[in-house]
């Protein structure tokens, strides 16, 4: 068996031990109910109704009503998380959690950054020192791509920088399942639907899903890519580090997922010439994303996104026909 069809087997095999794992209870829910008891205990209440009770008025100040009650009750069981970060924030001064316990409660249990940034934040330090990171990333993404690429893309290897969204796009395409239902033009009008979105993330404007960023910051790193490389850069732009346990906020073990493919990326490729690392990396990536896409997850496509899906159905007329990267 050679390498490719290794990674056929290890992305079919990696796809559906990740579908299993999602459907386990999340960690972070039991450390949210631990807080919950402990807070609960502490104001001497025995009914999880009567406390529920209490934290939505704490929330929603006066008399809570019934259904701000009932979203307290959801979001301890696990069957919705917060709409927005304000009320992620809101449900954790109603608990009267710390300022560590607040920032696992953002990063951990709602899966998001620990800041948001505005247009108005542009000169503040930390913005100005994120911005710069992930600028620098953008940079080696592009440093990376090949005269080929930059021939089949139609653009100028004199300023590429202009193109990065079209070529970050055609990049993600290889990655995924979407990759093998359409052959993409050059034009770069391919792509002009996820350019508001790219930009506002390019930028670190808004909310910014943890997984969004993931996608960003293994696609730029990519081929030379570390579960600890993906962890620092994460860390360094406000998010949580990947770590085994962590699920997002459905459930999804896409945090384990990545680490485990790095694990099987490295015993495949180590010491490889990054044009086989390459090949065998979206070979593994597609084969999972196909069997995500045929098993009804969707939502465990860390490497796909609404424009790029789009598209393909465009071209492809909504067929989706596997075939060989090689």
């Amino acid at each position: 068996m050679n390498k490719l069809d290794e990674a056929v087997l290890n992305g079919q095999e990696l796809a559906e031990e990740c579908i299993r794992r999602s459907r386990e209870v999340r960690p972070e829910l039991d450390q949210l109910n631990q807080l919950y008891e402990r807070q609960k205990g502490r104001y001497g209440i025995f009914r999880k109704a009567d406390f529920d009770r209490v934290l939505a008025e704490k929330m929603y100040q006066d008399a809570a009503s019934e259904s701000a009650i009932l979203k307290i009750r959801y979001w301890r069981t696990g069957r919705h998380v917060p709409a927005n970060r304000e009320q992620v924030l809101r449900f954790g001064q109603a608990l009267d959690l710390g300022a560590e316990e607040q920032n696992w409660l953002i990063r951990s249990w709602a899966d998001k950054c620990d800041s948001v940034f505005m247009k108005s934040d542009t000169k503040a330090s930390l913005y100005v020192y994120r911005k710069k990171a992930l600028d620098g990333y953008a940079r080696e993404f592009l440093d990376k791509i090949t005269p080929e690429r930059m021939f089949l893309a139609n653009v100028s290897a004199d300023n590429m920088l202009p193109y990065l969204r079209h070529l970050y796009f055609i990049e993600a395409m290889d990655y995924t399942a979407a990759g093998e239902s359409a052959a993409l033009p050059g034009t770069h009008s391919t792509s002009v639907n996820y350019d508001a979105e790219f930009r506002r993330h390019m930028n670190l404007f808004g909310e910014i899903p943890r997984t969004a960023m993931i996608r960003h910051l293994f696609l730029f790193g990519a081929p030379f890519l570390t579960a600890d490389l993906l962890s620092e850069r994460l860390e360094q732009l406000g998010y949580l580090p990947l770590q085994e346990d962590h699920t997002g906020t459905r459930g999804e073990r896409t945090d384990w997922l990545i680490i485990r493919l790095l694990e099987h990326y490295k015993e495949a490729c180590e010491g490889k010439d990054p044009e086989v690392c390459t090949l065998w990396l979206k070979r593994v990536c597609r084969e999972m994303d196909y069997t995500f896409v045929s098993r009804g997850k969707g939502a465990l496509c860390f490497l796909q996104f609404k424009a790029l899906k789009n598209t393909a159905e465009q071209h492809s007329e909504g067929a989706v026909v596997r075939h060989s990267l090689e």
